[in-house]
């Protein structure tokens, strides 16, 4: 696990990312984006998109379980990407992207 910035950067400076630090997302090659995925499995970080989509009310209610225990552990970073923040799941950080 990956808990410094040292350990950080050796990781981005492996996988060749470092020159890609300032574009968004949708601007990485296929490849890079692979890349991108395998330094947050390293770094222990979580990505979920719109994890709630589609999914019926029981299983709603157990994914927002799961996030609401994932968010008593510090040693890992969840990222979740969704259109509003979850009722009742504790977020570290809200990013509003806009309409």
């Amino acid at each position: 696990m990956l808990a410094d910035a040292p350990a950080w950067a050796e990781l981005l400076a492996g996988l060749s990312l470092v020159e890609h630090l300032d574009k968004p997302l949708y601007m990485l090659s296929t490849g890079s984006k692979r890349k991108v995925w395998q330094a947050a499995a390293f770094a222990a970080v979580t990505l979920l998109d719109d994890p709630l989509a589609v999914l019926d009310r029981a299983s709603i209610r157990y994914v927002l379980r799961q996030l609401e225990l994932a968010s008593q552990h510090t040693d890992r970073a969840l990222v979740l990407a969704q259109y509003e923040a979850p009722a009742g799941v504790a977020l570290a950080q809200v990013i509003d992207l806009g309409d």
